[in-house]
């Protein structure tokens, strides 16, 4: 992987655009929805190649799951995260997003795996 967001960790969560509120709270009311058809509580959120996180701190913020964590490859986005904010269940790991089980995500353990736009960094084919 390119390393290019690294060395620009610092500009990147300055000038980095949030997501819109309209899309978590789209992706929201259908994990909900899922949930609720299923009648199982919501477990933990994943947040893979989560930068500094501009998904994993507004899902966190909903205290919908047990614990949200965003994953990273890189040690100094996830040094660019909001640490302190305090809310309860957020975690921030570095871990490669092919390797999940290694960074301890058990099967069936989440009801929401998001990714926003980090996918094209993989060669997966």
């Amino acid at each position: 992987m390119n390393d290019l967001f690294s060395r620009q960790a610092a500009t990147y969560a300055i000038f980095r655009p949030a997501y819109p509120e309209r899309l978590v709270q789209f992706v929201l009311s259908s994990v909900k929805n899922a949930a609720s058809s299923s009648g199982k509580p919501l477990l933990d959120a994943y947040d893979i190649g989560c930068g500094n996180g501009q998904v994993t701190i507004p899902l966190a913020r909903t205290g919908l799951f047990r614990k949200v964590i965003g994953m990273d490859k890189s040690a100094s986005q996830l040094e660019h995260t909001l640490r302190d904010i305090d809310i309860p269940g957020l975690e921030f790991k570095q871990a490669d997003a092919l390797n999940l089980r290694s960074a301890g995500v058990e099967d069936y353990s989440c009801s929401l795996l998001t990714s926003a736009q980090m996918l094209h960094w993989y060669a997966i084919l």
